[in-house]
């Protein structure tokens, strides 16, 4: 005789599957789907989850998640100081590049000459573009020749440079005290 009802047994199954349940319940599910065939064909269809983690898995995806992050923050970055180089605010790229340098040593420590090479590669092509498309919007602004264009990027890699300096002395610091 089933000492349960088939939604109680229903409820206990996937604890039983996933060896939470006690071991009274367990009994009595196993008891109950010897008695009941549509239970029985329930309990023959839960899979068997394997809930371990591949730690060397998940850290690697959390990195690879982290640098994407990090990227982006550097376009997003490089943007605002090409935006903001022909307003007021200029000057604030003097803080704005280290710290694109700062954050992209940590992200991408094995390569930092990518980074720096990809920071004026992609201030030059940004700052074409910006120009370009306040050309077409009757911009007040002249465009600019390509020399005041390289000569920008020079500066934001150059204070990019002072960010991984930076950095890496925060970086030697640290592994020194360690």
């Amino acid at each position: 005789m089933n000492r349960i009802s088939c939604d109680v047994c229903l409820d206990l199954i996937p604890l039983i599957k996933d060896d939470i349940g006690s071991e009274d319940s367990k009994a009595l599910v196993l008891e109950h789907i010897k008695c009941c065939a549509s239970c029985n064909k329930i309990y023959g269809n839960q899979p068997e989850v394997d809930y371990s983690l591949n730690s060397l898995k998940v850290s690697k995806k959390i990195k690879s998640n982290l640098r994407l992050l990090t990227v982006l923050i550097i376009f997003i970055g490089i943007f605002t100081g090409i935006i903001i180089t022909d307003g007021m605010y200029v000057f604030y790229n003097v803080l704005l590049m280290p710290a694109i340098g700062f954050i992209g040593y940590f992200a991408l420590k094995n390569k930092v000459i990518s980074l720096l090479m990809g920071i004026f590669t992609t201030s030059i092509i940004g700052t074409l573009v910006v120009t370009f498309i306040k050309h077409l919007l009757g911009h007040p602004y002249d465009s600019y020749d390509i020399f005041t264009v390289v000569l920008y990027s020079s500066a934001y890699t150059f204070f990019s440079i002072i960010g991984v300096t930076i950095a890496w002395l925060f970086w030697y610091a640290f592994k020194k005290e360690n």
